[in-house]
């Protein structure tokens, strides 16, 4: 009887573990935006002041939202999925800053 209440508590708190927090993870994936942001505009005023402008442009044609997607997203959706969708959403922004970045290193 004991061992069944413990296995039961024990799965309690590995589904509330396993929840997304979106607010935490939205606030993650922000951050990464914002650093690579930092970091072209670093290299960008270093290495190609006159194209400065248009590299801005790129990065915030990469990373602007009219609406976020995360705002978008049904209510009905479950939380595991919505993590699931943004996460790959901005893990295409990364990965599209990192490639904006590879294309000016490799030109060095």
């Amino acid at each position: 009887m004991a061992f069944a209440g413990i296995a039961a508590a024990c799965a309690v708190l590995m589904v509330f573990t396993s929840v997304p927090d979106l607010s935490r993870e939205l606030k993650l994936h922000h951050q990464r935006l914002a650093e690579k942001e930092i970091e072209i505009m670093a290299m960008a005023e270093m290495e190609y002041p006159d194209e400065t402008d248009i590299i801005m442009n790129t990065v915030r044609s990469i990373t602007a939202e009219a609406i976020p997607l995360e705002d978008q997203l049904p209510d009905e959706m479950s939380l595991r999925e919505k993590s699931r969708i943004l996460d790959e959403y901005y893990g295409r922004k990364v990965s599209a800053l990192e490639e904006l970045i590879e294309q000016y290193t490799e030109s060095l």
